[in-house]
C-alpha cells in the first residue's frame, strides 16, 4: 500500500496576494492554491516546506491527514484574542499543544465539540449590558473600533467583546456561577472519543444507505457499462484503460452486492480475450 499525505490550509482573516500564492505554490508541484485555500497531496514523497511555518506566515487553519492514521488540526489565533495562560490547562502531550509565539492549538473537531458543551452556561454567567459597557469606552477607543469595523476587520467583534468584559469585572463576579465544573484535558479526550465513535457509526450507516441506493440505480445501467468497457479496451489507449478499470471496479461491487460474482468473473474472462 502506498503512502498518502494530505495538507489543507485556509486563510480566514484575509486572502493571499498573488505574490503569496506564488510562494505557497512553489513548495510543491502537487499544489492547488487560491487566495483563501491551499491543498497539497502526496503519495510517494514528503512536503518540502515546514507546514507550521507556512501556517504561521500565510494561513489561519491547517488540516493534515495520512493513511497511517495521523490527524492534525492546527489554528493560528491572533494574540490579541487569546489568553495563552488559560490555554495552558488544556495542554496534553502529543495531542494538544499551544505556543506563545505562534498562538496555535493542535486539536480535533470532536474535542472542540465536547469542550464547547459547557461553554454556553459559562457564557451566560458572564453576560453583561453591552450598551452600558460601550459607554465606558474612551473616545479614542470607540473611534479605533469604528475604524476597524469600516475596514472590515474580522476580529473586531471578538476584540470589542473582550474589552467590554474587562470593563465589567464587578458584574461578572456577581453573576451566578456555572454549575458545570471545569474539566481536565483527559476528561475532554475521553468524551471526544465517545463522541467520535458515535459520529463514525452514524456516518457509516449513512454511507451504507447511500451505497445501496447507488448500486440499485446501477442495475439498469449494467448492460451499457459492459459495452463501454469493451469499447474502451479496443481503443488500446492508457486513459481508456483507466476508465475501463474504474467501471470494472463498480461492476464488481455490484456483483458482490447481489451475489453474482460468478457471472462477473465469466464476463471478465471474455474481456481478457479481447
Amino acid at each position: 500500500m502506498s503512502e498518502y499525505q494530505y495538507y489543507e490550509f485556509h486563510a480566514i482573516d484575509r486572502p493571499l496576494s498573488e505574490k503569496e500564492q506564488a510562494e505557497v505554490g512553489s513548495y510543491s508541484s502537487r499544489s492547488e492554491v487560491t487566495p483563501t485555500r491551499a491543498v497539497f497531496t502526496y503519495n510517494y514523497s514528503d512536503f518540502r516546506g515546514d507546514p507550521l511555518k507556512i501556517l504561521q506566515k500565510h494561513f489561519d487553519a491547517m488540516l493534515y491527514l495520512t493513511n497511517w492514521g495521523t490527524k492534525q488540526l492546527v489554528f493560528r489565533l491572533p494574540r490579541s484574542l487569546v489568553d495563552v495562560k488559560a490555554l495552558a490547562a488544556y495542554r496534553y502531550q502529543d495531542l494538544i499543544s499551544t505556543s506563545a509565539t505562534k498562538s496555535h492549538i493542535v486539536i480535533d473537531d470532536d474535542l472542540i465539540a465536547v469542550a464547547a458543551e459547557a461553554s454556553v452556561a459559562n457564557q451566560e454567567a458572564v453576560a453583561f449590558d453591552i450598551e452600558k459597557q460601550i459607554a465606558k469606552l474612551s473616545e479614542p477607543e470607540r473611534l479605533a473600533f469604528l475604524v476597524k469595523v469600516a475596514r472590515g476587520d474580522h476580529q473586531v467583534n471578538v476584540q470589542l467583546l473582550k474589552r467590554l468584559k474587562e470593563l465589567a469585572p464587578k458584574q461578572r463576579e456577581r453573576s451566578a456561577p456555572s454549575h458545570t465544573p471545569r474539566r481536565k484535558a483527559s476528561e475532554l479526550l475521553s468524551a471526544a472519543a465517545v463522541r467520535l465513535a458515535r459520529r463514525k457509526k452514524l456516518e457509516s450507516q449513512k454511507a451504507d444507505k447511500a451505497r445501496i441506493k447507488r448500486l440499485n440505480a446501477m442495475v439498469q445501467q449494467e448492460p451499457e457499462m459492459w459495452k463501454q468497457i469493451f469499447d474502451l479496451i479496443k481503443t488500446k489507449q492508457t486513459n481508456a484503460y483507466d476508465k475501463a478499470v474504474k467501471l470494472l471496479t463498480e461492476l464488481r461491487e455490484l456483483a458482490q452486492q447481489f451475489g453474482r460474482l460468478e457471472e462477473y468473473e465469466s464476463r471478465l474472462g471474455q474481456i481478457q480475450q479481447v
